[in-house]
């Protein structure tokens, strides 16, 4: 599955800028958003754009205000304070399970520390629940680390993770 415009959501541009030069250079339209409100906007904004984003890579642990339509993902269901990033991905998980033909963005998580990555207190509300047996085997298919994926080898891998959500 090709990926042809992305959205990278992260608070620190300058570690994403090797990941952004190797996307650009495959031919990938990357769209950047350094907070979780603006990420949160973009998406939003992009649900009525006629070339919607084909993939969304967010950071778990982001920084800035919480818009209150991921409040209940914040405060309800993750026990990590600081998985901001991942009230987001919860928020798009609902988008792709719910039944009302929303657009189903395809999305993982780049993280510097990936260990933070929190289980949902109900099963089943757990995002990519549906798909694995295990929070552990969801782990490690949805959520890459920033120190163990080589910049050149991420093409591939958003590809597959693709592959995987379709």
């Amino acid at each position: 599955m090709e990926i042809k415009k992305l959205l990278m959501v992260d608070d620190d541009e300058s570690a994403m800028s090797d990941y952004r030069k190797v996307l650009r250079q495959a031919g990938i339209i990357v769209d950047f958003a350094d907070s979780l409100e603006k990420g949160f906007k973009k998406i939003n904004e992009n649900l009525n754009a006629v070339e919607k984003y084909d993939f969304i890579l967010l950071d778990l642990m982001l920084h800035g205000n919480i818009p209150p339509e991921l409040e209940v993902f914040y405060c309800k269901i993750f026990k990590n304070i600081n998985n901001r990033g991942q009230a987001l991905g919860q928020w798009l998980w609902n988008m792709r399970i719910n039944p009302t033909g929303a657009h189903k963005f395809a999305y993982c998580y780049l993280s510097a520390v990936p260990q933070n990555y929190a289980p949902s207190e109900n099963s089943s509300d757990q995002e990519f629940g549906t798909m694995f047996s295990s929070f552990d085997e969801i782990k490690n298919q949805f959520v890459l680390s920033k120190l163990g994926i080589m910049p050149y080898l991420l093409c591939d891998v958003l590809r597959e993770i693709k592959i995987k959500l379709n």
